[in-house]
């Protein structure tokens, strides 16, 4: 099997979670005897073998190009295009898209492409593969369910709802919905996406393989001493977790808390969560019951957990938890909150683990004394079962047989998608033409030769031969174009006028009306128009020439689908682009996206 891994991270520049999921992942599937390609943002473009069977692409974020010259003037010429328009992750997105095709164009097509839905990493990838001919149709793109930063940005306390941020959340849940399937390592994720989405997901749910394995030492385990080893951030439950241990502390208990991890932001406050820790328990890290150790490898994480007495994993959103599998896995006692999939890796309390909720007034407290007043024997006993448990859950050839087979079970499937995905839920929306499209249609049909285009005019003499003959250049010439003569009164306009319809194109017809306005010219047009499809271009507008053609396909593929907008691009004066984005709310209330507007229409326009 030939599968492509699209990812932000690797291990090798960041240890975080997703690195180490597809870093595991790729060296096993690899070392099956299949054929891997990592595809991934990297500080230095490279293309080598990293294992058997694993090729790594790195490829550069174009932002650090910003400041190189652009002689051209436009933005798409622009040697860091699209991050002078767009945010860092929807720009990667963007990039990493063209990436994909671009190596499709030389090499052997993957069976799918897997990537992670943290920061949209795959929008633009889905975008095309649902409205564009090429490739992409017959690739499946499954999306591994990670930690959405929508999902995380609450209990991280971060702004939702602020831009870029906002939008990158609205283009992940894109990424969810959009895919062909879905993947998670735990059902904790997906049961919080399905309340936040409302809707069901059908995830399939495999752990994540475990490769770090150490040899069983409870011998040196040290009573009284508990470890945190991660990010030190508000989401990671850092904060309330000092908080009940200083309570504790206070009350006389005796026991030291040592965080092992990178220091991260904590937005409220304008500090760092390391220097508002410092600043809040001060008291507690004087007298050595609290230290703070910073960002260590991960072997020497591992020598933190194995000489603890318990690892505390007080999460307030995790998918699933990497320093819990290895801590299991190394033999030790978990003590861990409810509010994320290690709880799943631990199951029953008390057995191979302690679980607690952060919702239940001093339950972390409780189950802290549980774990406090074990015995060395009774503290070795769960320690072993711990290990045991994980074994059988994460062992990579299990894994690998459950994986293969859901990736099975997705190529074995036809591609067909009728309905256009949308994030939003709250209205239904379907096109009057559905029932037009059987449910047996798998590929895009011939875009249909019945089109009109209307076009308002009013006093724009000057534009309108430019824009007749962007619309005849186009790859789907139109049946009819429906000039509405808004009540011109310019001389030089209304000649242009008449030296049109002096030419008796067959095509194009004027319909002469009394000034009444753009948008009611518009419904004059489209109530004239026989066509089954209306683009409606300005006078002063030109169009590309595959708009009518592209939005055409999409029109006719997808039957919840009755109206298709594109991108602007500026010209004469002003150069700019307007990036727009799928017409859902709530975001089109607050920006317009209709620029260039092909529609399919149903029986009467009223106004």
């Amino acid at each position: 099997m030939r599968v492509w891994l699209l990812t932000s991270e690797i291990p090798q520049e960041i240890a975080g979670g997703i690195a180490r999921y597809v870093d595991s992942w790729a060296r096993i599937l690899g070392a099956a005897g299949h054929e891997v390609t990592v595809i991934t943002q990297t500080e230095n473009a490279c293309d080598r073998r990293v294992a058997p069977g694993v090729r790594l692409i790195g490829v550069v974020p174009r932002e650090s190009l910003l400041n190189e010259p652009n002689p051209q003037g436009l933005p798409d010429t622009h040697p860091a295009y699209p991050y002078n328009i767009f945010a860092h992750w929807p720009a990667l997105s963007y990039q990493m898209a063209d990436e994909v095709l671009a190596l499709l164009r030389r090499l052997p097509p993957p069976d799918l492409i897997e990537s992670q839905e943290y920061a949209a990493l795959p929008y633009f990838l889905l975008q095309r593969k649902l409205t564009e001919r090429g490739p992409l149709e017959k690739i499946s793109l499954l999306v591994h369910i990670h930690s959405p930063s929508f999902a995380l940005a609450l209990p991280n306390q971060e702004l939702r709802y602020r831009f870029p941020e906002y939008w990158v959340g609205q283009m992940e849940k894109f990424c969810i919905v959009a895919a062909d399937a879905l993947h998670a390592p735990t059902a904790f994720p997906v049961r919080s996406l399905e309340r936040t989405l409302r809707r069901s997901l059908n995830a399939t749910i495999v752990p994540h393989p475990l490769l770090t394995w150490r040899e069983f030492a409870p011998q040196r385990a040290r009573a009284r001493q508990l470890v945190f080893v991660g990010r030190m951030q508000a989401l990671k439950g850092v904060l309330p977790l000092v908080k009940a241990c200083s309570r504790l502390w206070g009350a006389g208990e005796d026991f030291q808390l040592t965080l092992v991890g990178p220091d991260l932001d904590f937005f409220p406050k304008g500090l760092t969560v390391g220097e508002f820790l410092m600043q809040r328990y001060r008291r507690w890290i004087d007298d050595g019951h609290l230290r703070l150790v910073g960002k260590i490898d991960n072997e020497a994480a591992l020598e933190y957990m194995q000489q603890a007495w318990a690892v505390v994993i007080p999460s307030l959103w995790e998918s699933c938890s990497y320093v819990c599998m290895e801590a299991m896995g190394v033999g030790q006692v978990v003590l861990a909150s409810r509010s994320g999939g290690q709880a799943e890796l631990i199951g029953s309390d008390g057995n191979c683990g302690f679980l607690f909720d952060w919702q239940v007034p001093g339950d972390y407290e409780r189950q802290l004394e549980r774990v406090l007043s074990l015995t060395p024997t009774e503290h070795q006993h769960i320690a072993q079962q711990a290990r045991e448990r994980i074994r059988a859950l994460c062992d990579p050839q299990a894994v690998l047989a459950q994986r293969l087979q859901h990736y099975t079970s997705l190529l074995s499937r036809p591609p067909s998608c009728i309905h256009f995905p949308t994030a939003h839920t709250g209205l239904k929306i379907k096109s009057p033409y559905s029932q037009l499209v059987s449910n047996e249609k798998h590929e895009a049909p011939e875009p249909s030769p019945i089109l009109s285009v209307v076009v308002p005019f009013y006093n724009l003499g000057n534009y309108l031969p430019e824009t007749l003959q962007s619309i005849f250049a186009a790859t789907v010439i139109p049946q009819e174009i429906i000039i509405v003569n808004d009540g011109s009164t310019d001389p030089h306009s209304l000649a242009a006028l008449h030296e049109i319809e002096a030419r008796r194109l067959p095509q194009v017809r004027v319909l002469h009306t009394e000034n009444q306005g753009l948008a009611l010219s518009r419904i004059a047009g489209a109530a004239a128009a026989k066509g089954e499809f209306i683009a409606f271009v300005d006078a002063d507008d030109l169009v590309e020439p595959e708009f009518f053609e592209r939005a055409l396909v999409v029109l006719q593929r997808y039957t919840n689908v009755s109206m298709v907008c594109s991108w602007l691009r500026y010209f004469g004066e002003a150069t700019d682009l307007w990036p727009t984005w799928n017409a859902e709310f709530p975001y089109l209330l607050g920006h317009n996206k209709v620029f260039k507007k092909a529609l399919r229409i149903s029986g009467r326009v009223d106004t």
